[in-house]
This record gives C-alpha cells, structure tokens and sequence, in this order.
C-alpha cells in the first residue's frame, strides 16, 4: 500500500467507525443522566458491578473468538479458508454455550444472586453479538457493522426508558433492554448478510483451522481475565471498603471519562486493520512511530477539551446527589489516556499473532494493578482508585512498549511527551483550583495550538485534506 493511501485508508476508517461509534455512544452517553433520575446510587452500584462481571464471563462463550475470527479473515480472500473459519468458531461457541448453561443451571439451584437469569440471558446474549459482528467486520461489510452498532444502541436506549422511566423496572429493565436489542440486531443482521445461513455447517468440522483458531485465541481468553482485573477490580475494592453508594458515585464520574474511551475504540479499530496491513512495509517502523506520537497528542487535547466541557455543565447533567463525582473526573480522564496506549500498541501484537506476548503483559499487569488499587484505594479513597486506574495502564502501555522495541524501532518522541506532560499537569491545575469558565477556555486557546504545533507534519496535511474533503472544499 503507497504511504499517501493508507493515511487516506487510516483515516477513512476512522471516519467510518467514528460516525457510527459517535451516534451509538451519543445515544447511550445520554441514558446514563437519565439512570441518576431514575435509579437510586446503591441500584445503580449494583448495576455496574453485575455489567463488570458479564464482561468477565463473556470469554467463557466467546472463548475470545470475536477477537480470532476478525484477524483470521481481515486479510484472507480465500473463499473455502473464511467459511472453514467462520463454521469453526460457531461450532466452538456451541460446545461452550451448552457447558456453560450446564453449569449455570447448577449454580442457580444453590445460589440466590439479584437479576440472575437477566444476567445469563445477557451474557449469552452479548457473547454471539460480539462475534458475529466481528465475523461482519472482517468479511469486510464495514458500514453494516457501524450501522449495527448504532442500531444497537438505539433499540437499547428506546427500551432502557420505556422500562425504567415508563414502567420502572429499575436496573432490571435495563438488563432486558440489551438483551432484546441486541437479539434484534443479529437477526437484522442475518436477513442483511446471511452470515449463518452461509457459512455455518453442523457436518464434519476443520480440526487445522480450529486449532489454529483456539492457538490464537486461548491467551487472549486468559489475558482478558488478567485484562479485567486491570479495569474493573477497583469496584470491589470500592465496594468493600466504601459501600455500593460509594461505587455508584464514583462510576457516575466514570462513563463521562469513558468518552475518550469511545475515541479509543474507534481509532484501535481502524488502526488493528491497518498494523495487519502494514506488518511487512519498509517503512513499517516509521509509521507505526509517526501514528502514535499524533495518537497521544490527540488524546492530551481530548483530555483537556473534554473534562473543562463536562466540568461546566456538570450540574445539568446528574441529579444532585451524584454532583460530587466531578471531582474525580479530570483523574479519570488522564487516566482513560493509558487504557487507549495500551490497546493501541496491543494491536502490533494481534497483528503480528503474538498472542502469548499479550498474555504475559496482561498478567503482570494485573498483578501491578491489585497493589496500586489496594493501597491507592486505602489511603485515598476515591480519588485513589482512579489514580490506581491510571497507574495500572500506563504500566501496561509501558510493558507493551518496552517489547516492541526488542524487535521495532517504535518511539515516543521527547517532544510528544514533553508537550502532553505540561499540557496535562497544567490542565491539572486549572482544574483543581478554580472555578472560573474563562480561566479554562483560555488554557484550551492556549493548549490546542501547542498540540497542533507538535504533531508529525504527514499525519496534520492528510488531516488537513480529509476535513477540507468534507467541508466540499
């Protein structure tokens, strides 16, 4: 692929899954305000953790497979190889849904947890969804999957307040909402693009390609749990020493920040693609340095723009009683930042199929992350987790990159990170200790330019062209 194209591509992509990432987050982004009305924080704790742990378990169905069957077929024409592959991974999920539901149904005779055949059903649920949009993503039908994804969010927002402001089936309603939209939507998908009805076959099996399905992904089954523990421990530590209440305010703070969280998904997206496509250029190197110093000076402005933004209408948009979690928003922001280095320089590994590589980071990761959590927690409650969030994927993006460098000449230039270090501990300071709006729009008159000053020149002129592209110019 010529250097001027994939900047084009690379940017392109972005603009493809970001309309649809953006009008699906916007919408869901919106729910959350109208939960705070409607859903008691002590509920609203709950909710989070029961979502957390569907997240946890979903690997037990999925076995990882929405992450193997999008590399297996991004870069394979092969008709016979992507039905082998596709039929293969169905197969997998099968055997794993009927162990599975054995084994809850078991569980259910002995334990008494709240919404537990709402959380099965979800987990179930969101477990085939991620797949098969996944299966769309790399046969190459991009805007069906974009278009899915904000269909998605749009039956799970329509039916989140018809039963919870309508009906009010408290966080209840909530679980059935996803439940039934995201059934919709893979059946929307299989009148659209006959993914099952094609490639799927009860008969004879590939053995060669589910092993190699299973070598890739079974690291990346163990590495999300380690993953897990990374973004998601904070909440039992929060909930054991501080109560539901406590969790439910601080995870109020918390989907704000998860905006750049979105930013994240959509450029991972579009960047997993292209790291595939340019593993063997010449130029490998360069570019791969050149996207990420432009990456992280993306995400310093974001910051900033973002968590100034929200602080100024804070008061709109929660009910009264979860106005205090503003103070924990600008740490959870910054914090955010690591979460998108890390999964950004994951990609080089999926691409290069290095999977253990990922497992072994994940793994220390997590480990680092229960101490920071436990003693951050501990000594400074709250803003002590979303320190201990930070803390716990700037050490995984550090780890990723200090291997990528065995065999890449991949850098954070001394001046990306000098640029994003001042404009962020500043960004700190205006934050903290004032409260006056013109004091942040000025740092954000002063910030922006700096950034734009500092990114790599090829990266700004086909950002340039993409954006005169579409004001018509």
């Amino acid at each position: 692929m010529e250097r001027q194209n994939r900047n084009k591509k690379l940017f392109s992509d972005i603009l493809i899954y970001g309309a649809g990432a953006v009008g699906a987050k916007f919408i869901t982004f919106l729910l959350f305000p109208i939960y705070t009305f409607f859903i008691a924080p002590e509920d609203l704790g709950y909710y989070d953790i029961a979502l957390t742990t569907v997240f946890f378990l979903m690997p037990a169905i999925n076995l990882q497979l929405r992450s193997g069957v999008f590399r297996f077929l991004i870069d394979n024409s092969d008709e016979s190889r992507r039905r082998a592959v596709i039929n293969q991974s169905y197969r997998i999920m099968l055997a794993a849904t009927v162990a599975v539901s054995a084994i809850s149904a078991i569980l259910a005779l002995f334990t008494d947890i709240r919404c537990y055949a709402y959380l099965f059903g979800l987990l179930l649920t969101m477990s085939f969804y991620e797949v098969q949009i996944q299966i769309v993503r790399g046969l190459g039908h991009t805007k069906l999957y974009v278009a899915c994804g904000m269909l998605s969010a749009l039956l799970i927002s329509l039916f989140s307040i018809l039963f919870v402001a309508v009906l009010k089936w408290n966080i209840e309603g909530i679980f059935l909402a996803y439940i039934i939209a995201q059934s919709l939507v893979i059946c929307i998908i299989e009148i659209r693009q006959p993914v099952i009805r094609k490639y799927f076959s009860l008969g004879t099996g590939n053995r060669a390609v589910a092993g190699e399905l299973l070598r890739y992904c079974l690291p990346l089954i163990v590495a999300s749990s380690f993953l897990w523990i990374v973004g998601n421990a904070y909440r039992y530590f929060i909930t054991y020493s501080m109560g539901l209440h406590a969790n439910g305010i601080f995870a109020a703070a918390f989907k704000f920040a998860t905006v750049i969280e979105v930013v994240a998904m959509i450029i991972f997206q579009a960047w997993q693609e292209m790291s595939v496509l340019q593993l063997n250029a010449t130029d490998r190197d360069r570019y791969y340095s050149s996207v990420l110093n432009a990456y992280l000076l993306l995400l310093t402005g974001i910051v900033i723009a973002l968590s100034f933004a929200l602080k100024s209408f804070y008061g709109l948009l929660v009910d009264a009683e979860y106005a205090g979690s503003v103070t924990y928003l600008y740490a959870l922001c910054v914090a955010e930042t690591g979460l998108a280095l890390q999964a950004f320089l994951s990609a080089i590994f999926l691409a290069k199929k290095d999977t253990m590589q990922v497992l072994y980071v994940t793994l220390a990761s997590s480990a680092a992350s229960l101490a920071f959590y436990y003693i951050l927690i501990r000594h400074a409650g709250l803003m002590g987790a979303a320190a201990g969030y930070g803390a716990s994927y700037f050490f995984m993006a550090a780890c990723y990159l200090a291997l990528i460098r065995k065999s890449m000449k991949i850098r954070i230039s001394a001046r990306t990170l000098i640029t994003s270090a001042i404009i962020l501990t500043g960004g700190g300071f205006i934050f903290y200790c004032t409260e006056n709006i013109l004091w942040r729009i000025l740092y954000c008159a002063v910030s922006i330019p700096a950034i734009y000053r500092a990114l790599p020149k090829p990266i700004v002129r086909e950002a340039g062209r993409r954006i005169a592209g579409l004001l018509g110019k």
